[in-house]
């Protein structure tokens, strides 16, 4: 199994709901719109370990 192998099953799983082709292209980082709401998923493999950064940008608060 692959380091990243389940971060690239997320991605496939959200691309699958999303109804998006070709997952692979989000594998590096991915840009996802939800409710108006914009994410970015971000795989780190580090020395402390591995990581998944989500940010999401909700506007102004």
């Amino acid at each position: 199994m692959n380091k990243n192998d389940e971060y690239q099953t997320l991605i496939n799983e959200i691309c699958t709901l999303s109804l998006i082709s070709e997952p692979e292209r989000f594998y590096e980082s991915a840009n996802f719109k939800i409710s108006d709401v914009d994410f970015t998923l971000h795989y780190q493999d580090r020395d402390e370990g591995r990581a998944i950064l989500i940010y999401g940008d909700m506007g102004a608060l």
